[in-house]
């Protein structure tokens, strides 16, 4: 699952998720430097991440280091970053920092380094050795890393390419084309699974009101299930084959409120699915179904989105309401990560994260 350095977050949650079977968190770093310049580093956020590796490493969860933000992008995942390597150097210095301080630290604990979540790049700029090359600025990023730390895996996020300044919904899983094949053998491709927008996000006060919109179902004029979930995700699964990179989906969720059943015959057609359904189960929970069912065939790992952060997508809180905060030691969501968490146990380290 994901957590935050941004969540006051105690020993106790770390307890609770190493006791769902959980074996991984991406710890999300953000503002590790000012948001003003000359953008210096946050000392104080450091501590919070040193905090969060020291409760991994004692409860034997791995971790990932994700930078989630950066300056010259924090707001709408745009902005000058893309078109001044003055930015690119700042987080090239961020990583700096990071791989030289835990080279030789928390060995069995960090597992991944997550360079930029959610890059949204100029369009066609593949190659052009200008700030809008996001190949170069990974190229530079894993070289840093590589003068200090050869054993962490390096995860690259397949961006979003468009017209820069075409604020919209981010695709976060379309554009492996923009991507070169890695040179450094640990290296990972990783998308994010929030499709379809109108759909997953229902309720969340982020600009997309209760909708209606069901799964399977038609959402932006595409009529969205498990058969579409597979053509969306296949040129990204060709790719991986082809090149041998592995794909790992770093965040995926959908609100928890909007369902909680789940589909236990395969043959049932997605008219029998509707028609099994309460009216208030918008399929929510078969969402998350169909997502885990393809990464597990497909041999995708993945990490849910999150643990203890945003109500919208706290699996301990209930499937139905989204006015009910309590959290319960068992919900319908939270039961089937932990079936799945079960069966990740029985698969050697790293094999399930590579």
């Amino acid at each position: 699952m994901n957590v935050g350095i941004y969540q006051k977050l105690v020993e106790q949650d770390f307890i609770d998720y190493a006791a769902t079977g959980g074996q991984m968190l991406r710890i999300v770093c953000t503002d590790l430097r000012s948001t003003t310049a000359p953008y210096a580093f946050d000392e104080s956020k450091f501590t919070i991440l040193e905090t969060f590796l020291g409760f991994c490493k004692k409860y034997n969860i791995k971790a990932v280091i994700d930078v989630h933000t950066t300056p010259g992008i924090q707001k709408n995942f745009d902005g000058v970053f893309w078109s001044d390597f003055t930015y690119h150097n700042l987080l090239i210095g961020t990583w700096n920092k990071i791989a030289h301080k835990y080279a030789s630290t928390y060995l069995d604990t960090i597992v991944g380094y997550d360079l930029l979540n959610e890059p949204y790049i100029p369009y066609s700029i593949k190659n052009s050795k200008t700030p809008a090359d996001i190949n170069l600025l990974y190229e530079k990023i894993t070289n840093t890393i590589r003068k200090y730390d050869t054993k962490r895996t390096i995860v690259l996020e397949i961006p979003d390419a468009r017209p820069l300044g075409n604020i919209g919904l981010i695709k976060r899983v379309s554009d492996s084309q923009s991507l070169n094949v890695p040179t450094d053998t640990n290296t990972i491709w990783s998308i994010h699974m929030y499709e379809s927008a109108y759909f997953v996000f229902q309720g969340m006060n982020i600009g997309f009101p209760d909708s209606g919109v069901t799964f399977p179902g038609r959402s932006e004029t595409l009529y969205w299930d498990k058969d579409y979930f597979k053509k969306l995700l296949l040129p990204l699964k060709v790719c991986s084959n082809l090149y041998q990179i592995p794909i790992w989906v770093g965040e995926f969720s959908c609100a928890r409120w909007l369902g909680d059943s789940f589909v236990t015959n395969p043959t049932l057609t997605d008219k029998q699915i509707l028609a099994n359904r309460v009216n208030t189960d918008k399929g929510g929970n078969y969402w998350l179904q169909c997502a885990l069912e393809i990464f597990e065939e497909w041999n995708w790992n993945w990490c849910y989105y999150a643990w203890r952060e945003s109500t919208g997508w706290d699996a301990e809180k209930s499937n139905t309401s989204q006015k009910d905060e309590t959290k319960y030691a068992s919900t319908p969501r939270l039961d089937y990560l932990k079936k799945y968490f079960a069966k990740s146990k029985t698969i050697p380290f790293p094999d399930w994260f590579h």
